[in-house]
C-alpha cells in the first residue's frame, strides 16, 4: 500500500492508531503494570492492549522492565515517548477549548471515576487514619468505594468490608463534572445535586483531598463558569448563594 512521504503521516501511523495516545497519556507518570494499564483503558481488550504495547515498543516509545517477582513487567515511556508530552498537552488544551463538554451517556462510568479519583489523592491532606468513602452514583446506579491512606489509596467496585466514614451521593454525570472541573463542589452541594454525609470535620475537607483530574482543570473551570454566567444572572435573582452548604451528619 502506497503512503505519502511526509513526517506527519509517518508519525500518525503510530500515534494516531486507536489507543496509542491514551497509552502514552497513562504512562506519563510512574511505570505501570499490564493490569494497571488495562484498568485505565477498560474498553480496550487485553489482547488489543498487548498488541498496542508491542507496537509502541517496536516504535521505540515504550519499554518494559521486570517488576517485582515472577514474570510481571512494568511499562514506561522511553525518551522518545516522553517527547510526546507537549503534543498531548497541546491536544488536550485544544480539546478543552473547542470540543470538551458535559459527559455523554457513554462516558458515564462510576468505576472509572472512582479509579481516577484514587490516583489523584493528596496524601498530605488526608486524615491520619484510613478513611473509607462510599460513592453512591445514580444514572447509572453504582456503588464504589475509596480506601484513602497516606501510604496509598485504592478504589473498589465491591464492598471492602470496612466501616464507611463518608458517603457521597449524586448523579454520575454531576460527580464527573465536579471531578473534571466543570462544577464547583460547594455549588453542587447548595443545589442538592450532590450530597455528602459523615462527620463534619471530615466531610467538609473531602474536595480538598484530590489533585486536579487533568492539567487543564483551571481552563475547564473558567470556561464552564463563563458559560454558566448568563444562567446564573437569570436564575439567582434574590437567591443568596454565599451561605455555607449543609453537610449531613
Amino acid at each position: 500500500m502506497l503512503t505519502q512521504y511526509c513526517p506527519i503521516e509517518t508519525a500518525a501511523e503510530i500515534v494516531a492508531e486507536r489507543w496509542n495516545l491514551l497509552i502514552v497519556r497513562d504512562l506519563l507518570g510512574p511505570p505501570r503494570g499490564f493490569n494497571d494499564l488495562h484498568r485505565c483503558l477498560p474498553r480496550c481488550s487485553r489482547s488489543m492492549l498487548a498488541g498496542r504495547l508491542r507496537r509502541l515498543e517496536r516504535a521505540g516509545l515504550v519499554t518494559r522492565t521486570g517488576h517485582g517477582s515472577g514474570r510481571a513487567v512494568a511499562y514506561s515511556l522511553t525518551e522518545a515517548g516522553r517527547e510526546l508530552e507537549p503534543v498531548l498537552m497541546a491536544l488536550g488544551e485544544w480539546s478543552v477549548r473547542r470540543l470538551f463538554a458535559d459527559p455523554a451517556p457513554e462516558q458515564l462510568d462510576p468505576a472509572m471515576l472512582a479509579f481516577r479519583m484514587s490516583e489523584k489523592v493528596r496524601a498530605a491532606r488526608l486524615p491520619p487514619d484510613r478513611t473509607v468513602v462510599e460513592l453512591r452514583c445514580r444514572r447509572p446506579e453504582a456503588r464504589q468505594w475509596l480506601l484513602l491512606e497516606a501510604a496509598g489509596s485504592t478504589a473498589c467496585s465491591h464492598d471492602p468490608g470496612h466501616a464507611v466514614d463518608v458517603v457521597v451521593t449524586g448523579d454520575t454525570a454531576e460527580l464527573q463534572r465536579w471531578f473534571i472541573g466543570r462544577r464547583r463542589f460547594p455549588d453542587a452541594l447548595a443545589d442538592g445535586t450532590i450530597t455528602i454525609a459523615g462527620p463534619r470535620s471530615i466531610a467538609t475537607e473531602f474536595p480538598r483531598w484530590f489533585d486536579p483530574a487533568t492539567p487543564w482543570h483551571a481552563t475547564i473551570a473558567r470556561l464552564a463558569e463563563e458559560a454558566d454566567q448568563p444562567h446564573q444572572s437569570d436564575s439567582r435573582t434574590g437567591d443568596d448563594r454565599s451561605a455555607a452548604p449543609t453537610v449531613e451528619a
